[in-house]
């Protein structure tokens, strides 16, 4: 089976502490939420108990 995204795995990279794959993957999903941004979640008034 092939992978969606292929990345190259550079040795001199891995070496350095570089997760090609992991970086790749943190790209992709930046990319997708700057495309699809989320909604702010209104919170519900504090309900008031001492009425």
């Amino acid at each position: 089976m092939e992978p969606d995204y292929p990345v190259e795995q550079d040795p001199k990279a891995v070496a350095e502490g570089h997760d090609p794959q992991l970086e790749k993957a943190v790209a992709l999903a930046l990319e997708e939420l700057a495309k699809h941004p989320v909604k702010p979640v209104e919170r519900p008034a504090y309900p008031n108990y001492h009425k």
